[in-house]
Parts: structure tokens; sequence; C-alpha cells
């Protein structure tokens, strides 16, 4: 899985030379990624919560989710970028 840059500039024109990291296929992608992350997370939730359920420390399990919810908010971000660089 690639990673995500944080300080990415999105240009808005296109056919120029160089990359221009706003392209549809990128915003696809990203979309994918946010799915799967979503999915992911949803996955994680429900063992978390029997653990607690039964009694069990579901702490690392609980910070361990946090962290991805974070990224995924990050992903949800640079998803929305793509789009409204795309949109000019």
């Amino acid at each position: 899985m690639g990673s995500i840059d944080a300080g990415a500039h999105f240009s808005s024109t296109r056919g120029g030379k160089g990359t221009d990291l706003a392209s549809e296929a990128n915003l696809e992608q990203a979309n994918r990624r946010v799915a799967d992350a979503m999915r992911r997370i949803a996955d994680l939730k429900a063992p978390i919560e029997r653990l607690e359920r039964d009694g069990h420390d579901a702490a690392d399990g609980k910070r361990l989710l946090a962290i991805f919810e974070t990224s995924l908010k990050l992903m949800i971000d640079y998803r929305d970028r793509l789009a409204k660089a795309l949109q000019g």
C-alpha cells in the first residue's frame, strides 16, 4: 500500500509536463482506500466490544482502533482535496 503525501500539491492544470497528482485515477484509488479502511475499522470494532463485554482488557485494541480512525480521517481529507482539485 502506498503512502499518502500530506503535503502534496495539487495542480489544476492538466496535460502539462510532470505528474498531475489530481487525476481521476488518483481519486478512484483514494476512494477505494477510504472504503477499505472503513471496512477494516468496522471489522475491528466487534472483537473489541466482545473483549470488553467479556471483561477482558481491550485497551490495546482501542488504542489501535483510534490510530486507524485518525488515519481514516487523514485519508478522507486527502481524497476530498483531490476531488476539489479536479473540480478546478
